[in-house]
């Protein structure tokens, strides 16, 4: 859902403001929600207050079809504006990451120097004990890449998972089948590999992940872990299969986003994800009374990954 703001005469588009329709579940009820993705104004109209204008009329108009919440990571772009447009900061972001191959990591910031290459060795040798430390005691699940698998057939199975996942979780995006094949499967740049967990033939977890390849670098990024509430189990070997795939695309490190307190954050943790200095601010605008920001600051009781926004 788009609002733009043209020039007066000319009709130069000179600004831009953009949501992404969404459902929720608040305190266990559904709500429709608006994932804010995108601000922008001409530089020649910045401080003119055309992102207040913008925001103001699009939340106006989300508020009047019953669209009770927005949800989004204001950057420090926006400057004031996320405050001007009524965004409440509840808790951060930060990424995390695991430290899949040292000595590809090594081998890019060196550019190839002598002091590099003797230390390729033993980095590598860490990188595996440190996999090996994080893998020990993992059950033997069957895991299936989704490539290839007719997707909509899975649909009954997401279905349910979703079901014991919200019987758990307080506020989420609800992960039903349509959200995760529009998010991940129907994809159309085909940018996520998928994994589904699978024991004694039923579905019972997944996990979508992608590459990303710049200055000769290439990370992973793993986008959504979705399993039953607790089970660390599946989490462990779904975490392992996509590692297995990411160390053969040739990636150094992988990363993730989770809130701290929250159980995404410690399935991460436990499982070698180790927390950086950087992260995002997440936050929300109200557009109903029914919607309580008091009662959404606990980041133990949401289901967020970093798939649940625009930046992977």
């Amino acid at each position: 859902m788009v609002w733009v703001a043209a020039e007066a005469g000319s009709e130069i588009i000179i600004g831009h403001y953009g949501g992404i329709p969404i459902d929720m579940t608040l305190r266990r009820r559904p709500v429709a929600a608006v994932h804010s993705v995108e601000a922008m104004a001409d530089p020649d109209y910045r401080r003119q207050g055309v992102l207040t204008a913008l925001g103001t009329q699009a939340h106006e108009d989300w508020a009047n079809h019953r669209y009770e919440l927005v949800i989004g990571l204001p950057n420090d772009k926006w400057g004031t504006r996320n405050t001007a447009l009524g965004y409440i900061h509840l808790f951060p972001l930060v990424w995390l990451r695991f430290p899949l191959r040292l000595d590809r990591v090594l081998t890019r910031r060196s550019g190839g120097s002598l002091a590099a290459e003797m230390l390729q060795v033993p980095a590598r040798m860490a990188s595996r004990l440190w996999r090996f430390a994080h893998r020990a005691g993992s059950s033997r699940i069957t895991t299936n890449v989704v490539d290839g698998i007719d997707l909509p057939a899975q649909a009954p199975a997401l279905d349910n998972l979703w079901r014991l996942a919200a019987s758990d979780a307080l506020h989420a995006i609800t992960r039903s089948f349509e959200w995760l094949n529009w998010r991940y499967g129907a994809e159309p740049s085909g940018t996520y590999s998928l994994l589904l967990s699978n024991r004694a033939g039923k579905l019972d977890g997944l996990i979508a992940y992608r590459t990303l390849e710049s200055d000769e670098r290439i990370t992973g990024f793993v986008a959504d872990l979705f399993t039953a509430p607790g089970d660390m189990v599946t989490a462990r070997s779904l975490l392992a299969a996509a590692l297995d795939h990411f160390d053969e695309a040739g990636a150094g490190s992988v990363l993730a986003v989770a809130a701290p307190g929250s159980p995404h954050y410690a399935q991460l943790a436990k499982h070698g994800f180790h927390p950086l200095q950087t992260g995002f601010s997440f936050e929300v605008v109200p557009l109903s009374a029914s919607v309580d920001p008091a009662q959404l600051g606990n980041p133990a009781a949401w289901h967020l990954t970093v798939g649940d926004f625009d930046i992977v």
